[in-house]
C-alpha cells in the first residue's frame, strides 16, 4: 500500500507544480499587457505602438491618415464591436486631444470614405460630442441626418439649442431645410420624426416666451400628430426652463381640440401618479378651462389608482379621490369613482372579493348606478358570475342590460 500511497503523493505535488507554473505565467501575461496598456494610454496621437494597430486580415497596420491622425482600420474594428473597453477608451481620449482642425480632418475623412453607412453613424457617434463643444453648427450639418438615431438625438438637441441661441435664423434656415429634403423621415414608418421632435423642442426652449408668434406659425406647419408628441416629449410640467402657461397657450393656439386635449390629458395623467396634488399644480399653472378639466379627469384617476396606494386603505383613499374629482368634474364623479376602483384592482393587483364591498359602499352612498355603471364597464367586467352578480343590482334596466353585454364579451 506504500508505493501506491508515495505514487499518489507524487502524482498530487506535480499537479501542484504545474498549475503554479501556469499561474506564474498568466501573471506575467497580465503585467505585460497592464504596462502595454499604460503606454497605449499615455502614447500622442497616431504614435500607438504598431503592434496594436488594426488587425486586417491582409496583415496591413492600418497606417494612421496624415489629415487627422486617426488610425481608420482601428477605428473601424472598434466601429464593428472587435475591440474592448480599453481600446475605446483609448479611442475617445484621442478624440478629446484632437486640434479643431484635426477634427474636421477626421470629419471629412470619415464621410469621403467608403465604409458601410451603418458604421459610418456608428464612428459618427464617437466624434459627435467634442463636434457639438467646438462647433454646434457643423455638428448638425454634418450629422444632423443622424437625428433619428437614440444614441445621437440628445447630442443633437443639444447643439440645435447652441446653435439657435447664437443664430436661429440660420439655425432654423437649416432645420428647414432638413425637414423639406425629408432624410428624417427617410426610415420613418409614419410622417413622425423623433430627431425632428427632439430638434424642435430645443428650438422652442429657446425661443419663448419672446417669439411665441414664431413658434405658433412653426408648430401649425408640422403635421398634427408630430406636434402633438412634441408637446408631449417636452418636459414643461414643473420646469424651470419653461413657463408651462406659455406652453399652454401654444397647445392652445396650434392644436386641433382632440389633440389638444390628448397632450393635456398625458401630462396631467403622468403627475397624478405621484399625487393629486402634482396634477391640481400643473391646473393652476396652465390655468386650464373646465373644459380641459373634465377631458384630464379620466387619465389623472386611471394614472393615481394604478400608483401605489396613497392612504391606508381603498375606502379612505377612493374617499379622497371622489372629493377631488368632484369640485373639477361633478357631474361624472360617481362614475369615475366606480372607474378608479377598476383601475386599481388591475393596477394594483387587487382581489375582486377585497374590492367589491368597497364598491357598495359608495354606489349605496351615491343613490344611483353611476358607481357600479364606472367599475363594470372598466376592470370589473372579468370575473364571470361574481360581475354578473353585481351588474344585478343596477337599478336602469338600460345601463344593467349594457354593462351585462359587456361582461358576458369579457367571459
Amino acid at each position: 500500500m506504500k508505493p501506491k500511497i508515495i505514487s499518489l503523493v507524487g502524482v498530487v505535488a506535480l499537479g501542484a507544480l504545474a498549475w503554479i507554473v501556469v499561474q506564474q505565467r498568466e501573471i506575467t501575461r497580465l503585467r505585460s499587457e497592464s504596462s502595454d496598456l499604460e503606454a497605449r494610454l499615455a502614447a500622442p496621437l497616431g504614435n500607438r505602438p504598431a503592434a496594436q494597430k488594426g488587425s486586417g486580415s491582409s496583415g496591413d497596420q492600418g497606417e494612421p491618415l496624415s489629415g487627422s491622425g486617426i488610425d481608420w482600420e482601428e477605428a473601424l474594428m472598434l466601429a464593428k464591436g472587435e475591440r474592448g473597453h480599453a481600446d475605446n477608451a483609448i479611442f475617445h481620449r484621442q478624440i478629446e486631444a484632437l486640434s479643431p482642425d484635426q477634427l474636421m480632418a477626421a470629419i471629412d475623412e470619415l464621410e469621403a470614405s467608403d465604409i458601410p453607412e451603418r458604421l459610418k453613424m456608428e464612428l459618427a457617434q464617437r466624434f459627435l460630442p467634442r463636434l457639438v463643444k467646438v462647433s454646434p453648427q457643423i455638428a448638425l450639418e454634418r450629422f444632423g441626418k443622424y437625428a433619428d438615431s437614440i444614441n445621437m438625438s440628445t447630442l443633437l438637441a443639444r447643439a440645435m439649442e447652441s446653435w439657435t441661441k447664437e443664430d436661429s435664423g440660420a439655425a432654423l434656415a437649416w432645420l428647414d431645410g432638413m425637414v423639406a429634403s425629408n432624410p428624417l423621415y427617410a426610415n420613418a414608418l409614419s410622417r413622425i420624426s423623433p430627431g425632428r421632435i427632439a430638434l424642435e423642442t430645443a428650438v422652442l426652449r429657446v425661443m419663448l416666451p419672446d417669439k411665441a408668434e414664431l413658434l405658433v406659425e412653426r408648430i401649425s406647419a408640422m403635421p398634427e400628430e408630430e406636434a402633438a408628441r412634441l408637446f408631449k416629449n417636452l418636459r414643461w410640467e414643473g420646469s424651470k426652463d419653461v413657463e408651462p402657461l406659455a406652453i399652454a397657450e401654444l397647445v392652445r393656439q396650434t392644436l386641433p381640440q382632440e389633440e389638444r386635449d390628448d397632450v393635456l390629458r398625458h401630462k396631467a395623467g403622468l403627475l397624478a401618479s405621484g399625487g393629486l396634488e402634482k396634477a391640481a399644480e400643473f391646473f393652476d399653472q396652465i390655468d386650464a378651462k373646465p373644459d380641459e378639466l373634465r377631458a384630464c379627469m379620466e387619465a389623472v384617476v386611471e394614472h393615481r389608482m394604478k400608483a401605489p396606494a396613497s392612504a391606508p386603505d381603498l375606502e379612505s383613499e377612493m374617499k379622497a379621490m371622489r372629493d377631488w374629482v368632484a369640485v373639477r368634474d361633478v357631474e361624472r364623479a360617481d362614475l369615475l369613482t366606480g372607474f378608479g376602483f377598476g383601475n386599481a384592482l388591475y393596477g394594483r393587483d387587487l382581489d375582486f372579493d377585497e374590492v367589491a364591498p368597497v364598491v357598495m359602499i359608495f354606489h349605496n352612498s351615491a343613490g344611483n348606478d353611476e358607481v357600479l355603471h364606472g367599475f363594470l364597464k372598466n376592470g370589473g367586467c372579468c370575473h364571470g358570475a361574481r360581475s354578473l352578480e353585481l351588474a344585478g343590482k343596477i337599478s336602469d334596466p338600460e345601463i344593467r342590460e349594457e354593462v351585462t353585454r359587456h361582461i358576458r364579451s369579457h367571459r
